[in-house]
C-alpha cells in the first residue's frame, strides 16, 4: 500500500522543520521539560529514554557513523574479497543516504535510500563481526 501525499507536503515539512526562528523557537520551548527529564534520567540511570521517541534519529546520529568508521578501518586493514565487497557497498549506500539529506528527501517513497541501506546492513550483518 502506497500512501499518497499532497505535492506541497515536502515543501511544507522542510519549512516547518527548518531553522527558521518562527518555527524553531516554539519547538525549542516545548522540548525544555523533556530535556530536563532526560538529563535526570542520564544522571541516575546512565542513559535516557530519548531512544524510544526517535529511534531513527538515534540510529542516524550514532550508529551510521560507527558503521562508516568500521567499514573504512576494515577496508584499510584489508580483508577477503567478499568482506571488501560488502564493506565498500555499505559505504556507497551510506554516501547515497547522506546525499539524500539524511533520508529526508525521499522518506515518503516506498523503496527509499534509507530502507535500502538498512536492508543491506540487515542482510549482511553477519559479515560485520571480526
Amino acid at each position: 500500500m502506497k500512501i499518497k501525499f499532497h505535492p506541497k507536503i515536502k515543501d511544507d515539512l522542510k519549512k516547518m522543520f527548518s531553522n527558521n526562528p518562527f518555527y524553531l523557537i516554539p519547538r525549542l520551548l516545548e522540548d525544555i521539560p523533556m530535556k530536563i527529564r532526560f538529563a535526570f534520567q542520564r544522571m541516575f540511570k546512565g542513559y535516557d529514554n530519548s531512544f524510544y521517541y526517535d529511534m531513527g534519529g538515534y540510529l542516524e546520529q550514532y550508529f551510521i557513523p560507527a558503521i562508516e568508521i568500521f567499514c573504512n578501518d576494515k577496508l584499510k586493514e584489508g580483508s577477503d574479497e567478499k568482506r571488501t565487497e560488502i564493506y565498500s557497498t555499505m559505504l556507497k549506500l551510506i554516501d547515497e543516504w547522506k546525499k539524500q539529506d539524511n533520508g529526508c528527501n525521499d522518506q515518503f517513497e516506498e523503496n527509499n535510500t534509507s530502507s535500502k541501506m538498512w536492508s543491506y546492513f540487515g542482510n549482511h550483518i553477519g559479515w560485520f563481526w571480526d
